[in-house]
C-alpha cells in the first residue's frame, strides 16, 4: 500500500525581489474575511483578489493557504490554485509547498537480482532464491566434512522507503535432504562497505524453515544504515553439507531476501476520551510546530494534573510484527524561576 501524505498548504508564497527593510507578511485563508487587515492567519483575507488589489510594497509576502492539511493518496492528485485575472504578477515569485509526512514508510523487501562477489554452491544461482518458491534452490555438496559453500547476490535498488532506517534483516529459507539424525548447516551472509558478515550457524531439518540475522546498525560503521548502503548491499547464504560418501546430506536454500524496517509515525487526528487541559486540543499538538500547545492551569497553589488523550489516524503503512511503541511529547513551561511545572 502506498503511504499517504498530508500536504500543508501554506503553499503559495509571493515574493517581490526588490529589497525592503519594512517588508510585511500578508495572509489569505478560506476562513478569512476581505474586510480584515490580512496581517495574520487569524485576521486573514478571504480571496486572492483582495491581495492582488491591495497596495503591496516591494518585498512584501502573501501567504495563500487552506485551513487544514490535504491528504493525498498519490493517484491523480493536484491542487488547483485558480487563475484569477486580477492577480497580474509582473515580478519574479517563489512558490513553496510544505509537506508533512504523517506516515514515514513501510517495511521494504528487496530480493536478489544478480550475481554478487561469490557463489561456490554446487548448484543454483540468484534466480533460484528470488522467486518465493521452494521448487528451486541453492544446493551444497555432501559427504565427510565438506567445506562451507558460499553465495552473495546483488539486490534491486529500493523504490520505496526513505528517512531513518531502524534495522535490517537478512532472511533465508532452508532445509536439507536428510531423514536421519545427522543434518547440514546453513547461515545468512551479507556484505556491506567491502566487508562480509555471517549469521549464526543453523542446523537444518528435512522440512523448510526460515531464519534471519538482524542488524540494528551497519556493522561496518556502527551507525544507522543509509539508503545508499542498502542499494549497494549484497545478501546471500552459506551452506555446509555432511554425511558420508554413500549417504551425503546436502544443504538447500530456496529463498534469500532483505527486509528493511522503518518507523511508522502517527499523530493525533481527533478528540479522545479526555481533555482537562485549561486550553488546547488535539489540533494544537499535531502540527509539528511550537506555536500552538496545550496549557495547564495556574489558578491554585497545588493544581491537579490536567490530562489529555487523543485519537490517532489509522496506519496506512507498516505490517507484520511490532517490535516496540514509543509515545513522544515536546514540552516546556513558562517559568524563569527555580520552580517548574511537570509533564508526563
Amino acid at each position: 500500500m502506498s503511504p499517504k501524505y498530508k500536504i500543508q498548504i501554506i503553499i503559495f508564497t509571493v515574493i517581490f525581489l526588490t529589497a525592503n527593510l519594512f517588508a510585511t507578511n500578508y495572509y489569505v485563508r478560506k476562513s478569512g474575511d476581505d474586510s480584515n487587515d490580512g496581517l495574520s492567519a487569524s485576521t486573514a483575507w478571504k480571496t486572492v483578489t483582495k491581495a492582488a488589489q491591495y497596495s503591496l510594497s516591494p518585498g512584501d509576502t502573501v501567504f495563500i493557504g487552506a485551513d487544514k492539511a490535504l491528504t493525498f493518496d498519490g493517484i491523480n492528485d493536484y491542487v488547483d490554485c485558480g487563475n484569477d485575472i486580477n492577480l497580474n504578477i509582473t515580478s519574479a515569485i517563489t512558490s513553496e509547498t510544505w509537506i508533512n509526512r504523517t506516515v514515514s514508510s513501510q517495511t521494504v523487501i528487496l530480493r536478489p537480482d544478480g550475481a554478487g562477489d561469490k557463489n561456490t554452491w554446487d548448484s543454483g544461482t540468484y534466480s533460484d532464491v528470488n522467486d518465493q518458491s521452494d521448487a528451486t534452490y541453492l544446493e551444497s555438496s555432501g559427504g565427510v566434512s565438506p567445506p562451507w559453500q558460499e553465495g552473495l547476490f546483488s539486490t534491486a535498488n529500493h523504490s520505496a522507503g526513505s528517512g531513518t532506517i531502524s534495522w535490517v534483516r537478512v532472511h533465508i529459507r532452508y532445509k536439507d535432504d536428510a531423514t536421519a539424525l545427522i543434518h547440514a548447516k546453513v547461515r545468512t551472509s551479507m556484505k556491506t562497505n567491502g566487508t562480509e558478515y555471517d549469521g549464526d550457524d543453523v542446523t537444518c531439518s528435512a522440512s523448510w524453515a526460515d531464519t534471519y540475522t538482524k542488524y540494528a546498525t551497519n556493522p561496518s560503521t556502527d551507525s544507522n544504515w543509509t539508503w545508499n548502503e542498502i542499494d549497494n548491499i549484497q545478501i546471500g547464504a552459506d551452506g555446509q553439507g555432511t554425511g558420508t560418501l554413500l549417504l551425503p546430506v546436502k544443504a538447500q536454500v530456496a529463498e534469500v531476501w532483505l527486509e528493511v524496517g522503518q518507523t511508522v509515525i502517527l499523530r493525533p487526528d481527533g478528540a479522545g476520551d479526555k481533555n482537562t487541559w485549561d486550553s488546547g486540543t488535539y489540533s494544537d499538538v499535531n502540527d509539528q510546530s511550537d506555536a500552538t500547545y496545550l496549557e495547564s492551569s495556574l489558578s491554585e497553589l497545588l493544581p491537579p494534573w490536567q490530562e489529555g488523550l487523543f485519537s490517532t489516524e489509522n496506519h496506512s503503512a507498516g505490517s507484520g510484527t511490532i517490535n516496540w511503541v514509543r509515545v513522544h511529547i515536546r514540552y516546556k513551561d513558562d517559568a524563569t524561576a527555580l520552580i517548574h511545572a511537570k509533564v508526563r
